[in-house]
């Protein structure tokens, strides 16, 4: 089973998508296909409102004239988290197997572009199946340098998922394992994890990520200050820590890629009023104007040439297809099945995301919203835990 795990990062780049949603249906008939949520709350929760948010988008689309082929295609791309979901909610996830096979898809791709000056051919095969001829010109940013595009293929959604994975290993440091916000699934996460975690997040070079993760360390930070005093001095290592491992990596990567100009650039191409306002233009303006009344505000837009999947501004993109309404209990529902407020503030930073690309919608980033919200605590296991959870001050 651990293996399945590790695996999932890699089904993205080789084009096999179906079994990230196949394989948690041979863990539920592996495990005797038990749906261990008999309690009325969790039955809700995680089978009767997750079906009839599904049901209310297939009627929805049906009735503005969709066909059913391209209605199962737009249910499966917004709302597919839920089936996954439901087959692995009471399952054994290991989280610890799908977080090494994430960073190790990166790495193979980095070493593999920085090496041979070119992609893995199963990139280039899934590519090849796009609009997009050169995929240097999607990852490019100054001069010989690239950014990773990572499992997700798409550098915003896999620096999103990463800084996910760097703030709940932060929650881990700053609270102790008997607390209700440790994430017990990352206790065998290694400093040697962690190391190459965030050396992947700086390769993706993605505002979004960065962004996402400064709201995530807020959020965590903010409850540790309402719930518990703060280790100052734990915590002091940890930042001594980490300005460590990013001063190497800084070292490391100016030598291989012109580092300098690569924030430079970045930062010109970024933080600046003409791109700010091209994206107002282009992405988000000429989708809202599509917007004529509220009917399709509530309800989405009629099916059109018009209309596509995908992009930029996801959420906007949700709305167009099923609606403002069924957004809104999406993230309801989302937010009623992560229980914990740990669960809540990863949850938010991929939400956040979405308003940019989708990680919540790409097809790695519903497997990995679903661990998020499957991961379960087990306070039986805590005397077990507080000697091997991660330890980054020393």
């Amino acid at each position: 089973m651990n293996f399945l795990f590790f695996l999932i990062p890699y089904l993205q780049q080789f084009g096999l998508q179906i079994f990230v949603y196949l394989i948690p249906i041979f863990i539920s008939i592996s495990s005797n296909f038990t749906l261990q949520i008999l309690n009325k709350r969790h039955f809700n929760h995680f089978v009767i409102y997750p079906f009839f948010i599904i049901l209310m988008a297939f009627i929805n689309l049906i009735f503005k004239d969709f066909e059913l082929i391209k209605s199962i295609v737009i249910v499966q791309y917004f709302l597919g988290v839920f089936f996954i979901v439901f087959f692995l909610k009471g399952k054994r996830i290991n989280l610890v197997a799908f977080v090494r096979g994430f960073y190790s898809c990166c790495l193979i791709e980095y070493f593999h572009v920085l090496i041979l000056n070119d992609y893995p051919f199963y990139i280039k095969i899934y590519f090849s199946n796009t609009e997009i001829n050169n995929i240097f010109a999607r990852s490019a940013l100054e001069s010989d340098s690239f950014r990773l595009l990572g499992p997700s293929l798409n550098s915003t959604v896999t620096s999103t998922i990463l800084s996910v994975i760097i703030v709940s290993l932060f929650i881990n440091k700053i609270f102790p394992p008997s607390s209700k916000m440790f994430f017990h699934n990352l206790m065998k996460i290694t400093l040697l994890d962690a190391i190459l975690i965030i050396f992947n997040f700086i390769l993706c070079a993605s505002t979004t990520g960065y962004l996402s993760l400064t709201l995530g360390l807020f959020l965590s930070l903010l409850i540790k200050i309402k719930k518990l005093r703060i280790n100052w001095k734990i915590n002091k290592n940890f930042l001594i820590s980490i300005g460590f491992i990013l001063g190497i990596f800084y070292i490391l990567f100016s030598r291989i890629q012109n580092l300098n100009n690569v924030i430079l650039k970045f930062i010109e191409l970024k933080f600046n009023y003409g791109y700010i306002s091209e994206v107002m233009d282009l992405k988000i303006l000429d989708q809202i104007f599509l917007i004529s009344n509220t009917r399709e505000l509530l309800f989405g837009l009629n099916n059109s040439d018009k209309l596509f999947i995908g992009g930029d501004f996801l959420l906007l993109n949700f709305i167009m297809h099923l609606g403002i309404i069924l957004l809104i209990l999406f993230l309801i529902l989302i937010y009623q099945q992560a229980k914990n407020i740990n669960k809540r503030i990863l949850i938010t930073m991929i939400i956040f995301s979405s308003l940019h690309y989708g990680t919540a919608f790409n097809i790695i980033g519903q497997f990995f919203l679903a661990l998020i919200l499957t991961e379960t605590v087990d306070n039986r296991n805590i005397s077990k835990i507080k000697n091997n959870n991660i330890n980054l001050s020393k």
